[in-house]
């Protein structure tokens, strides 16, 4: 293929398959609670500064994510988004749009 569309190898970007090597370990720690009287307990005993709560759910029909994010205790910021319909959309899905918001406001700080 290289030779019938005369692309030059030399010319081409080369993206490495990961950004990590095998050694690399996040600095932010991630827990998922059973319960929300779970999370609770959790969010009391954690000391971090900063935490991000997510979750996505489905509602009369409807698929929706929201994030929270708190500072030393306060709100500092929130999103909520709405997918459509749960023809068209999976809890699944918008856990991880969740997720993806959770991320978005950790970088934003």
């Amino acid at each position: 293929m290289m030779h019938t569309f005369k692309l030059k190898l030399d010319l081409m970007e080369k993206i490495s398959a990961v950004q990590q090597g095998p050694k690399w370990k996040p600095k932010v720690r991630l827990h998922i609670a059973n319960s929300k009287e779970q999370a609770k307990e959790k969010k009391e005993g954690d000391k971090s500064r900063m935490k991000v709560f997510t979750d996505g759910s489905g509602y009369k029909g409807q698929v929706r994510a929201a994030v929270v994010l708190y500072q030393d205790g306060l709100v500092r910021s929130r999103r909520r988004m709405r997918l459509g319909s749960m023809w068209h959309h999976t809890v699944y899905e918008v856990e991880g749009v969740g997720m993806v918001l959770g991320l978005e406001l950790i970088r934003e700080e």
